[in-house]
């Protein structure tokens, strides 16, 4: 039986985001939506590059 709930209300939403670090452009137009109950990993080569990129978004 297919799910007929409507969509639930995202909890973070990022659309459009552009990142740069001095004259390196490290993001370009990322979108991300999680929704309550998703699980989500950021992947990338250090810690710190991960805080830099999404620091301010997860508050």
């Amino acid at each position: 039986m297919p799910d007929t709930q409507p969509p639930a209300t995202p909890l973070l939403e990022v659309s459009g985001l552009d990142v740069y670090h001095g004259n390196s452009q490290t993001l370009k137009g990322m979108t991300l939506s999680v929704a309550p109950g998703e699980v989500v990993c950021l992947l990338g080569r250090t810690v710190r590059a991960r805080r830099r990129r999404f620091g301010r978004s997860w508050g």
